[in-house]
């Protein structure tokens, strides 16, 4: 009965060891989440600091727009573009669309996902790039001539740019004939010189 006794005590005095150092650790483990809790609390309020000031020099409707965003897109607002490709909701954007990304003047969103667009390089990008290029020389072109035409059926046109582009006109002409005869008295000369030639022989 003695062994069994002694044999109860000890196996009560190992328990309340082990509770003992599991306590321990339990209080380390408080001791640690209460210092990380502290920490996060003062980055949220630092945060919230820099959000205040940075939000008054902000547009309302625009910081609307990406809070919003962040509430539906599970805090996703800003998303790559790259080789045409929203990397939010991929889907193909237009070439053009792409371009006025690139440039980065302005704030642009997806059409599709609604999320703020950040371009990136990718290895299609410089066929885009000269795409465009062409398709705005195009229409650079189109819009000179509509507004040359333009000014010449309008009356801002003065009677001094109209005689100077008609001097310019006959200055063209007179250098046509001018080419002209001498095209003429050069092929003389060569008929004179094939006659000669035929002499000769």
């Amino acid at each position: 009965l003695e062994k069994k006794k002694e044999t109860i005590r000890s196996k009560v005095k190992e328990m309340e060891d082990e509770i003992s150092e599991m306590e321990g650790r339990i209080e380390e483990e408080l001791d640690a989440l209460e210092k990380e809790l502290s920490e996060t609390i003062e980055a949220r309020d630092k945060a919230l600091e820099i959000k205040k000031k940075a939000s008054a020099k902000i547009d309302p409707n625009l910081l609307y727009k990406f809070e919003r965003i962040i509430r539906n897109k599970g805090g996703l607002a800003s998303v790559g573009l790259k080789s045409g490709i929203c990397q939010g909701c991929h889907m193909q954007l237009p070439d053009q669309f792409v371009n006025v990304v690139r440039e980065n003047k302005e704030i642009q969103f997806c059409p599709y996902c609604s999320r703020i667009l950040v371009y990136e390089e990718g290895k299609e990008d410089e066929e885009i790039i000269e795409s465009n290029i062409k398709y705005q020389d195009k229409r650079q072109s189109e819009e000179d001539e509509r507004e040359f035409n333009e000014a010449m059926s309008s009356d801002e046109v003065s009677e001094e740019d109209i005689d100077d582009i008609e001097e310019a006109s006959d200055d063209d002409m007179s250098d046509d004939d001018d080419l002209g005869e001498l095209t003429k008295e050069t092929l003389g000369e060569n008929s004179l010189i094939a006659d000669e030639s035929e002499f000769d022989l």
